[in-house]
């Protein structure tokens, strides 16, 4: 069949294909289209399954309900959702109304990463980003984008309890020095989301419980790291991450009682209550030095926008730690809009050469499109309901 050059039509599944996981043990068909009956497959989402089974529709067949869920507990995020959990925005707002996001990233040797996440909770709708980094850090921040408001590292836990976000961890380096920072910071937040990246999560040394320490206290947390990073923190290997990300981001997101975001082909979302979501945006393009560090600021500035409207609705007093159903919210959105932006900058650049930068430079476009053409973004979208594919 793989070799006939006609177009094939899987029924329910393509032959092959492992329908729970994405896995393919043998020889499989490569659909050109797949016919879901009653509800979507998780493996048809999930790489290598998506690509046997090519566009997927969903038919409810005659089930009393049809919806782009995998399982009780799982879904794919989709653009209409998206558009109903951004922060909305007013006319008479002002750039305090808009979310203050404290970035504390960068070193020496990696001071891009702070620049790109910096920049990136800007493009992503942040009214303030302050980034607290090392004056050669802050110096070349602020060279390129003088828009960034620069602080000392020392002065990050200070800052903290002012602000509506914090993003702790891109670029720094896995050193005793990131993890008392990382400590000293996480002391200070209160009722404020905590987006932990990169060398946040490394210098915690396989550890998971201070994330579950901090959960506990009230602190709402996002972690967002890549296969290599959550093989570190959950004691396994790559190989053992990406042979079961779905059980593996799930056992993370339960140990740690924090919201995480496993990065890669199919970007993962998991709550601690056993939620999934699974992201149909991004390309290959996007595996390059950087585009973490976008989805950080992306993120920030997400959760920043969710606090600032609650903290105006806030007449007095310390404000309750957000709620976790709003960080996996968030991170919903800014993991589909990240990967929107990959696709728009690819579709400019090409996979090959693409960078971060230019993936920074789409993610205002990318929120422009959720915001105001959801039915259009619905064409891109790898899997639809049987209602949408008949109207096309």
């Amino acid at each position: 069949m793989n070799e006939c050059a006609r177009k094939i039509v899987a029924v329910d599944v393509p032959s092959g294909l492992d329908s729970a996981t994405g896995h393919v043990p043998g020889q499989c068909v490569r659909a050109d289209l797949t016919v879901s009956f009653g509800h979507a497959k998780l493996g048809l989402l999930l790489q290598p399954g998506a690509a046997a089974a090519g566009r997927i529709v969903v038919d409810h067949i005659g089930f009393p309900r049809c919806e782009l869920h995998f399982e009780p507990r799982a879904e794919m995020i989709d653009p209409d959702r998206v558009r109903a959990l951004l922060p909305a925005r007013s006319g008479v707002m002002h750039k305090g109304d808009a979310g203050k996001v404290l970035v504390l990233a960068g070193s020496e040797p990696m001071p891009g990463a702070a620049v790109l996440t910096s920049m990136s909770c800007l493009r992503s709708g942040a009214g303030l980003a302050y980034l607290a980094a090392v004056p050669a850090v802050a110096a070349a921040a602020v060279a390129r984008y003088p828009e960034i408001v620069t602080l000392g590292p020392e002065n990050a836990s200070a800052m903290a309890p002012s602000v509506d976000a914090v993003v702790v961890g891109p670029g720094m380096g896995n050193t005793p020095a990131t993890a008392a920072a990382v400590a000293a910071v996480m002391e200070r937040v209160s009722g404020i989301p905590v987006v932990l990246d990169a060398d946040a999560l490394n210098c915690l040394n396989g550890d998971v419980r201070p994330v579950r320490e901090w959960s506990r206290r009230g602190v709402s947390i996002a972690l967002t790291p890549h296969p290599g990073e959550l093989a570190r923190l959950m004691g396994c290997s790559v190989p053992d991450i990406e042979h079961d990300r779905v059980g593996w981001v799930r056992r993370a997101s339960e140990a740690s009682g924090a919201v995480v975001v496993l990065k890669g082909a199919r970007t993962l979302v998991a709550a601690p209550d056993g939620r999934l979501a699974v992201n149909p945006t991004g390309n290959n393009g996007m595996a390059t030095a950087g585009s973490g560090d976008v989805l950080a600021g992306v993120l920030g500035a997400i959760c920043a926008g969710v606090s600032a409207a609650r903290r105006s609705c806030q007449s007095a007093g310390t404000l309750p730690a957000l709620p976790t159903d709003e960080v996996f919210k968030a991170a919903c959105s800014a993991v589909f809009c990240h990967g929107l932006a990959g696709d728009l900058a690819a579709g400019r650049k090409g996979t090959r050469g693409m960078t971060a930068g230019d993936l920074l430079d789409s993610v205002p476009d990318a929120f422009s499109l959720v915001e105001g053409d959801p039915a259009g973004l619905w064409k891109r979208m790898p899997c639809v309901p049987m209602s949408l594919f008949e109207r096309w």
